[in-house]
Order: C-alpha cells, then sequence, then structure tokens
C-alpha cells in the first residue's frame, strides 16, 4: 500500500531536489581545492551535525552581553548574511559601545583608509579605490557592507581590517595571521568586545578561534567566546524533518555557539552561482527562462493545476529579462506601448531592484535570478491565464484583486525560501515613528505615506471595513502599488503559515490562483474575508 505524503513532505522534496541539482553545479565549478579545504570544511560541518535546542533572541543577547571574543559567520555572496551582522549589531550596542568589529574583507594594511573614511576624511571613492576589494578579496560587494560602516559611523564604532597573510596563503596561514591582528586589536584596546565577522569555514573552533587562543595568556572562560554560525544546511534540513524550518531562526548549537537561520539552503547556493554567473561569463548556470519555466511548471504540479490556455504550455511565448538585460524598457519607450506615467513606474521598479510582471504583455522582469523572485513572478503568471478579460470590476475590486494577487504572490516566494521576510504591521509603526523623529521627511515621504495608510486600513480592517475612496491613487500610482504589495505580503505570510500549520489546504489555494473567487462574489470581500480568518495565526519571532 503507498503511503501518501502531505504537502509539507511533498515540498521539502522538491526543496531537496533543487538544492542538490544547485550542489552538483557548484561541485562542477570547483576544479582545484587546497589540501587543507576539505579538512576545514570536515572540521566546520562536524561541529554543526545536530543542535541542543531552539534558542530565542534574549538568549543570544544575554550570551552576547557576557562574550568579549565574538566570532560570526559570513556566507560572502548572500547578503542576508551581512544583513544579520547589522541585526546582531543591534541587539549588542544598547547594551554596550565598547566593541570593535574585525572584518575578513579588509587588509590589515588598509587601517588608515578605513579609519579616514568612517572619520570622513576621505570620499567613498577614493576608500574603495585605495583598498581594491576585488582584488584582495574576490567578491566585490561592498553594497552588501557599506550599511555596516553607516551603522559603525553612527553609532562611533571602530572597524579594523584583520587579513593579512601574503595572496594564496592557505586557510591555516590565513587564520594565524587574521589571529595576531585580531589580538592586537584587543590588546590595544583591553575591556572592548572583539566582534569578528568572518567566512563560515573559520568559525569552527578548531580554525581561527584556536589561533586566537595560541596568541593569548589566558585563553577565554566559559562565557568569554561566542560563536554565531549562519544558515547551516544540515540544521535546516533537520528542522524541517521536525516541521519547525518556517518557525525557527536560532538555535543553539552548544554551549558557546548558536547558529541563526535566516536564509534557505538554496539561497545560498544561488547567491553564490549567481556571483559566479557574473564574474564568469562562459559560466552557464542556467539560462534564466529555462529556470523560471521549470518552477513554473513545479508550482503547476503540487497545486495539481491543469490550464486551458496556451500561454503555459509555449514557454518560447513568454518574454522574461533579467538584471542584464534591460533593453526592454528602451522597447516600450521607442514602441509607445505605455504612457510616460506607466513606463517611468517600471523604470521606478527596476531602480528599487524588484522584480516585475508586465501583465499586458505577459513579460517577466526578474531582478535577481533567486528562487523566490523566479517563484513570486511565477504565481503572478499562473494567475494571470485565469483572467476573465471581459469581467467588469469596480475600482475597489480592481485594487483588492491586486493585493490578492501580491498575497498569492508572496506565499508561493515562502513555499520555497521559507526565510524569505516581508514588513510586518509592527515594523511599519516603527517606521512611522522612527520618521517622525526625523527632522526632515523630504526623502522618506513615501515611506511616511505608505506607513500611515497601511496602519490606517489595518485598522479599519479590524472593524471589519475596506478602503472607501480610491480616487486619490490615481495621481499617485507608486502609493498604490506599494499599498497593494505592503497589504498583500501581510497577508500572504500569514496564508503561508496557515498553509505550513494545515489551516489552509492546498486546494484553497488553487482556488485562490484560480481566482474562482470572482464567480463567488467579489476580491474586496474575499480579501476581508481571508484577513479576517487568518488573523490569529502564529508568526515566529524574528531577529
Amino acid at each position: 500500500m503507498k503511503i501518501l505524503s502531505s504537502p509539507r513532505q511533498e515540498l521539502i522534496q522538491i526543496q531537496k531536489q533543487i538544492f542538490l541539482k544547485n550542489q552538483r553545479l557548484i561541485d562542477e565549478t570547483i576544479s582545484i581545492r587546497e589540501p587543507e579545504f576539505h579538512r576545514y570544511e570536515r572540521t566546520y560541518r562536524n561541529h554543526l551535525k545536530k543542535y541542543q535546542k531552539i534558542s530565542e533572541i534574549p538568549e543570544l543577547k544575554k550570551s552576547l552581553a557576557s562574550a568579549r571574543w565574538i566570532y560570526m559567520g559570513d556566507y560572502h555572496t548572500n547578503p542576508q548574511s551581512q544583513r544579520a551582522l547589522l541585526r546582531v549589531l543591534k541587539l549588542l550596542i544598547p547594551q554596550t559601545t565598547q566593541v570593535i568589529i574585525c572584518l575578513e574583507f579588509l587588509q590589515q594594511k588598509h587601517q588608515e583608509y578605513i579609519d579616514n573614511y568612517l572619520e570622513y576624511r576621505i570620499k567613498e571613492e577614493t576608500f574603495l579605490a585605495k583598498i581594491n576589494i576585488k582584488k584582495y578579496f574576490h567578491f566585490d560587494l561592498w553594497h552588501n557592507f557599506k550599511p555596516i560602516f553607516e551603522f559603525a559611523r553612527y553609532h562611533h564604532l571602530e572597524i579594523c581590517g584583520i587579513e593579512s597573510a601574503p595572496m594564496g596563503s592557505g586557510l591555516k596561514r590565513r587564520d594565524q595571521a587574521m589571529a595576531q591582528n585580531i589580538v592586537g586589536v584587543a590588546t590595544e584596546n583591553p575591556g572592548y568586545k572583539i566582534f569578528t565577522f568572518v567566512g563560515d569555514l573559520h568559525m569552527a573552533p578548531e580554525n581561527l578561534p584556536r589561533q586566537v587562543h595560541h596568541l593569548l595568556e589566558v585563553p577565554p572562560q566559559p562565557g568569554e567566546e561566542l560563536l554565531i554560525y549562519q544558515n547551516s544546511d544540515q540544521i535546516y534540513w533537520q528542522l524541517a524533518e521536525a516541521h519547525l524550518e518556517d518557525k525557527v531562526e536560532l538555535v543553539k548549537v552548544d554551549e558557546q555557539s548558536f547558529c541563526l537561520l535566516n536564509s534557505s539552503p538554496i539561497l545560498n547556493q544561488q547567491s553564490y552561482l549567481g556571483w559566479l554567473d557574473s564574474e564568469l561569463g562562459d559560466f552557464e548556470y542556467q539560462e534564466p527562462k529555462n529556470n523560471f519555466w521549470e518552477l513554473t511548471k513545479k508550482i503547476l504540479d503540487f497545486f495539481k493545476l491543469k490550464t486551458q490556455f496556451n500561454k503555459l504550455n509555449h514557454p518560447e511565448e513568454i518574454e522574461l529579462f533579467t538584471f542584464e538585460d534591460l533593453g526592454f524598457l528602451d522597447h516600450l519607450q521607442k514602441e509607445k506601448i505605455f504612457s510616460k506615467k506607466k513606463l517611468e513606474f517600471y523604470k521606478q521598479r527596476v531602480k528599487c531592484g524588484e522584480s516585475f510582471f508586465i501583465t499586458e504583455l505577459k513579460w517577466v522582469y526578474l531582478s535577481s535570478i533567486v528562487i523566490h523572485h523566479i517563484a513570486e513572478q511565477s504565481a503572478y503568471l499562473i494567475q494571470e491565464t485565469f483572467i476573465d478579460p471581459t469581467m467588469i470590476k469596480t475600482e475597489e475590486d480592481q485594487f483588492y484583486e491586486g493585493v490578492l494577487s501580491k498575497a498569492l504572490g508572496f506565499c508561493i516566494s515562502k513555499i520555497f525560501n521559507s526565510k524569505r521576510k516581508c514588513l510586518r504591521l509592527n515594523d511599519y509603526q516603527n517606521l512611522l515613528e522612527y520618521l517622525k523623529q526625523e527632522s526632515s521627511l523630504r526623502n522618506h515621504s513615501i515611506n511616511y505615506e505608505l506607513a500611515c495608510l497601511i496602519i490606517e486600513v489595518k485598522a479599519l480592517e479590524s472593524d471589519g471595513e475596506l478602503i472607501k475612496s480610491f480616487h486619490d491613487f490615481h495621481s499617485q500610482p507608486e502609493l498604490s502599488y506599494r499599498l497593494k504589495q505592503g497589504l498583500g505580503f501581510i497577508l500572504g505570510e500569514k496564508l503561508y503559515h496557515a498553509f505550513m500549520q494545515a489551516k489552509l489546504s492546498r486546494l484553497e489555494i488553487k482556488n485562490l490562483l484560480k481566482k474562482t473567487y470572482l464567480h463567488r462574489g467579489t476580491s474586496a470581500q474575499t480579501y476581508l474575508k481571508l484577513v479576517k480568518k487568518y488573523c490569529q495565526i502564529s508568526l515566529p519571532q524574528r531577529l
């Protein structure tokens, strides 16, 4: 007798298939590895074979408060790694500003330029020219690290470069050199916490931390050293087996170690493959259109959707563009397909680094080839095939149909990257309070208006009411779009967790994708019904 798998088990199986496929691609790109690599990787993975328990932010804050030597792992090509550093620093700074940030991606010999940049004595262009990131670090990802410098400037924190081994040195030699610099910084700054942000493999206790111990007269006592790993695929799959991967963002590995889980294993892989694709012109990380089409078929199969439209049976009819091919904007302008206002709207999406779907043309633009961008746009395309162009809709229904579309796009994107985040209501409330304290709101006016609107609309919803007038949105397409997106993503997160908690069925999502609600009532009432039904769905705590 065949045992039927649950929707969750099917999803995890799909994720593992994609993970293994990506891993094969990565392995194929590495023809030569230095002798120490396998030992370092084995040591690192041995420490993350299992976790001690699920943890929460207060426990991490307590460990941060007691530790002097803090190490945090960095998956260089994944921007979530660098953002997580900022989140952890924000937990630490209210306790003390006696913190020195040590960064692997900076050379120790460039310390003068680092100090001058932090003190505004040289401009950013000069700083970048002097430190020459790409020459020494391979990963030219300054845009990911710039916010860390801005944070350090604001809180008057010192940043130190710790890489100093000769170029081409092995991992152990690099760790020895970095350890000397870390201990040197600590010696010159007694009482300061030394916060080291370094590549994952250096994190294992036998690697960089041990080299630091060798140089200390007295090794750190229990509680004085803290290791913060990030996004272990081993721990992620263990959590998935326990139905916890979508709920847990922090686990305690052992008495001196935690692991943050802010990205799925697939997202880590794709960030590296995407970087490799941009660096090596002859490297083919699967043609984006094939990637898009494969994922679209997985979504159709998972939700048992068989569309009567030919559009999804002929991928060559779907135009797909990426950040490397922005010529489509010129085409839109020359052919005068859209009004100037509409064209500016799409240009703004590109500038904001957003992916989008152009309904009228069935064109997809991907600002990134990471899996949740692809899944979200696939969801929009699938929904589009079920639209009846002859149906007459009110302004209210047009608006809320857009909100529902965004909700489903976000929900399905989280199926493939459970760690994807969106702004929640409390985030908009915090944003509004922050912007109110700003001396000038000139540069934040759209964010201010959006936060006010989201809070106002959610208050209406709690009373069973909806937006009453859409007149103001005619002259503000950007605000209308972002309001649809904000409301849609808030609902989409609820729908995803309701689905993972077996409170929303696969059939119900299928019917939403098919837009069957349009034949039973209105988009507005369907939206309000879903908001009410899933308002009590619990959401995981976030860092």
